[in-house]
């Protein structure tokens, strides 16, 4: 039996449709998941009390977060990885994990926690706690964003894992709307014990990005980014002294 375009196309059409929805509805589970597994802060700071590495992570990671590079030499490798990442009481949230630039991880199989080094991992939990400093006292352009687009303050979490190749820090990926709900936070790591984290400064620029973006697309931010750690200066806190801007090496594209 021959089956005519006329009868073809709309069962075609249908099951275009069907897939997307289910993409989409898959995407959104996935983000509601992460969120409910994170630590919440009270968890975290249990952590800490039970673990000094963590705790001297946090204090180095959150101590000034316009501090684009930051060292964690001399801190030990947390034992407990920081793949459930952190839920915030004001509903911003990280969690999730992958490891790029390394060649300890080849995507898509990336996202074990024993597959980064172990200045990844103390780069991993670093870039976690700068997150928590930030969105526990969030921009202003943060919420105004939240209200004025789709996306509800959910990220998920990487690190350019330049040390697992013994290779010295890079800029990271910039963090960027992977979808119009979640969003991608991004630090890297690199030989000598250094990090490299998203800013308040940086964060502040994205924020505005996107919401622009977010008006320019009926609400949708899907593909907005975050600009560099020099090009982000003019969000910088005029109380705040600036950093020597670091040198930028190519970080990569997006995976």
């Amino acid at each position: 039996m021959s089956l005519s375009k006329w009868t073809v196309l709309p069962a075609l059409f249908a099951v275009i449709s069907l897939a997307a929805c289910t993409s989409s509805s898959s995407e959104e589970e996935d983000v509601s998941e992460g969120a409910e597994n994170a630590f919440t802060e009270g968890q975290l700071r249990d952590l800490e009390s039970q673990e000094a590495a963590l705790k001297q992570l946090r204090q180095v990671a959150a101590a000034d977060t316009e501090q684009f590079e930051i060292s964690v030499k001399d801190i030990a490798v947390p034992e407990k990885d920081a793949t459930s990442g952190v839920s915030l009481e004001n509903g911003y949230a990280t969690y999730g994990l992958d490891w790029f630039k390394s060649p300890r991880a080849s995507y898509p199989d990336n996202k074990r926690w024993e597959q980064g080094s172990d200045i990844g991992k103390k780069c991993q939990w670093a870039s976690l706690f700068r997150f928590e400093a930030i969105f526990k006292n969030p921009p202003a352009e943060a919420e105004e964003l939240r209200g004025a687009s789709s996306w509800g303050g959910r990220f998920w979490q990487w690190i350019d894992d330049y040390a697992g190749g013994n290779r010295s820090v890079q800029d990271p990926q910039a963090c960027y709307a992977y979808s119009s709900g979640l969003y991608k936070w991004i630090g890297s790591s690199g030989k000598g014990d250094v990090c490299r984290l998203p800013t308040r400064a940086m964060v502040v620029g994205m924020m505005k990005d996107c919401k622009a973006h977010a008006a320019r697309n009926g609400g949708n931010t899907k593909d907005c980014e975050m600009r560099s750690y020099a090009d982000s200066q003019e969000f910088r806190q005029p109380s705040q002294p600036t950093q020597p801007t670091q040198p930028t090496q190519p970080g990569g594209q997006q995976e």
